[in-house]
């Protein structure tokens, strides 16, 4: 998505054609490509330059007025349906990514105006990788939600829930109570509770936790906090499972105790398994808690995206395992749920206003369920925010299906690093050099790769070879030539002062070259490299 970052509305034009932009000089070379000028709005030479080309014939163009039928038939029926053709082609070009005439117009003006186009890059990912992206103290804080600075127990509030909430603040004679209005949240609008980066720097400075900053963000000011938009596979798959674990909870609870909740129990089990085996295979299962004293159901396996598709359909047996008014609430809960996951998977234009009373509707009945009486910051998400990502961005471009794997190595070691507080991004790059030294057992080839890393000189070994034999030959000539050189030394000594000076001025300009060759950071950066034993790990040291 490409638009001037130093505005902070974008016209909705640039939004569905700034999508790929072909240079006028990149003339279309596919001779099956022809454009029909559909547009008054927009003269032939504008058109050519956005989209090439009207005919294929090279150094020419064609009229547009075509040769008598009786002249040429078999090449004016030919025009005739490649003309249908490519009309067909931009019609359904326009209808995929739902281009206009005033989008095209747009086009022609913003590059009239100027070339230097500002690209703007978003991030998309789950909550917990932007917990870490931007330097937050996590769900465990009092500030869960990454994209507001709503309290944790006002998650659930939305337009429709909004309320007046008595607060007191001072202590002793100071102390008085005021009344604070708690609303929805947004996550562009400062003015609604929005992070920023300017608030997070002024909460550091003050304290370190407050409103769940802390730390710096892993790439200082590169992205805002407008930048990252909510991953909707992890969203799926979070929100699932709290249905999930709700429903099993009370499922597990029977209202007897001994031998006669454990045969109700298993009785529930059995029901589940039998579902699991005709949605999602035996991958997925229940089976008693070992753990909990109090014998309650537990799930095992991996329940991913399609899986949990196919899982809850409207045969699972909510009936059988949940009392009637619970059944009721959970199934509607998933329904609901469910008809957001279609809205959002839907090509067609988007709908003003169809996913923001879906949201909260969904909110409203998840609260209603009696599930449990708190909301995740996933649902507080679901309730305050995603109607507007939906609204300012192309949602669907943030799923990450098929790259959890690489989400969940990145998490790994950002919090198995030794210290990510201070600085993450310095301590991850630590982590996986040590990861790498691991790999070498050899003492000498770990300080060769250290030397490698600090002069980028990759045969060093077979240079100390070479200078080792040198020595070598050196201490071994010396004895038989010592009496020849004390004969001689009293005739050398007259010429050996010129020789010196002469040597010693080849010598510096041979280091001087030899410097400029190698790759020394030390030098190019102005960072000195701290000694091997202070930058070796723990367990390589020497003893």
């Amino acid at each position: 998505m490409i638009y001037c970052r130093t505005q902070s509305t974008c016209h909705s034009a640039f939004l569905t054609v700034l999508l790929r932009y072909v240079q006028p000089n990149n003339i279309q070379k596919d001779d099956n490509q022809i454009i029909i000028n559909d547009y008054q709005s927009l003269s032939e030479t504008e058109l050519d330059n956005i989209i090439g080309r009207t005919y294929t014939t090279r150094g020419l163009k064609r009229s547009y007025v075509e040769d008598s039928i009786s002249i040429e038939p078999p090449r004016n029926i030919y025009r005739r349906i490649k003309q249908m053709k490519d009309k067909r082609d931009l019609l359904h070009l326009k209808d995929t990514y739902h281009l206009t005439d005033s989008a095209f117009n747009a086009v022609v003006n913003f590059i009239r105006r100027t070339k230097d186009i500002n690209i703007r890059i978003r991030l998309g990912g789950d909550l917990m990788n932007a917990v870490y992206v931007f330097g937050l103290a996590g769900f465990s804080s009092n500030y869960p939600c990454i994209f507001c600075t709503q309290h944790k127990d006002d998650l659930h509030v939305t337009e429709d829930t909004a309320y007046d909430k008595a607060v007191t603040e001072g202590k002793g004679k100071n102390k008085k109570t005021i009344t604070v209005h708690i609303g929805p949240t947004s996550y562009h609008d400062i003015a609604k509770g929005a992070r920023s980066l300017f608030e997070q720097a002024s909460c550091l400075a003050k304290n370190t936790n407050e409103l769940g900053y802390k730390c710096e963000p892993l790439f200082s000011d590169l992205f805002n906090y407008q930048d990252y938009c909510i991953d909707t596979l992890h969203m799926k798959l979070r929100i699932f499972d709290v249905i999930l674990k709700d429903i099993l909870s009370y499922a597990s609870r029977t209202g007897k105790y001994g031998s006669e909740h454990l045969a109700v129990i298993e009785e529930k089990i059995r029901i589940l398994n039998e579902h699991c085996e005709k949605t999602v295979g035996k991958r997925f299962f229940f089976q008693i808690d070992s753990d909990d004293k109090n014998k309650t159901i537990a799930s095992h396996g991996k329940l991913s995206g399609h899986l949990q598709d196919l899982f809850f359909v409207d045969s699972f047996p909510y009936n059988d395992i949940l009392s009637d008014e619970i059944a009721k609430a959970a199934r509607s809960v998933v329904n609901k749920f469910k008809e957001i996951l279609r809205e959002l998977s839907h090509n067609t234009v988007k709908q003003k206003g169809v996913l923001k009373k879906l949201s909260l509707e969904f909110v409203k009945e998840f609260r209603q369920s009696g599930l449990r009486t708190t909301v995740t910051p996933y649902i507080h998400i679901v309730g305050n925010h995603l109607f507007e990502f939906h609204e300012f961005n192309n949602i669907g471009d943030f799923n990450m299906q098929g790259v959890e794997k690489n989400n969940d190595v990145l998490s790994r070691l950002y919090f198995s690093s030794t210290n990510p507080a201070k600085n993450p991004l310095l301590t991850m790059l630590q982590k996986l050099y040590r990861m790498l030294e691991m790999n070498f057992q050899d003492e000498k080839e770990r300080d060769a790769m250290g030397k490698f890393a600090h002069t980028g000189v990759y045969d060093f070994v077979e240079e100390n070879m070479s200078e080792l034999e040198s020595d070598i030959e050196d201490h071994s000539i010396l004895p038989r030539n010592k009496q020849d050189n004390t004969e001689s030394e009293e005739e050398n000594e007259g010429q050996s002062d010129l020789s010196i000076s002469e040597n010693e001025e080849e010598n510096q300009d041979e280091t001087e070259s030899d410097e400029s060759l190698v790759w020394a950071p030390e030098n190019r950066f102005g960072t000195p490299i701290l000694p091997r034993t202070q930058n070796r790990f723990k367990s390589f040291r020497r003893s």
